[in-house]
Parts: C-alpha cells; sequence; structure tokens
C-alpha cells in the first residue's frame, strides 16, 4: 500500500507546487504591470 501510495503522493504535491508557483506568477505580473493604476 505505502509503495503505492507514495508515488502518487509526489505526484499530487508536485502538481500542487506547479499550479501555486503559476497563480503566484500570474499575481506577480498583474502587479507588476500595472502597479500605479489602481491608485
Amino acid at each position: 500500500m505505502v509503495d503505492l501510495l507514495t508515488p502518487i503522493l509526489s505526484a499530487m504535491i508536485n502538481r500542487v507546487s506547479l499550479l501555486l508557483g503559476k497563480m503566484f506568477v500570474l499575481v506577480h505580473l498583474h502587479s507588476f504591470t500595472r502597479p500605479k493604476k489602481s491608485k
């Protein structure tokens, strides 16, 4: 069971980290492209 769950868990963690990285980059780009237009 553990041998089967380990790769699945690692894949899920990899996907979550990738999604978080993409969201972080998107937010960073949004705040970087127009930092003074919101004020």
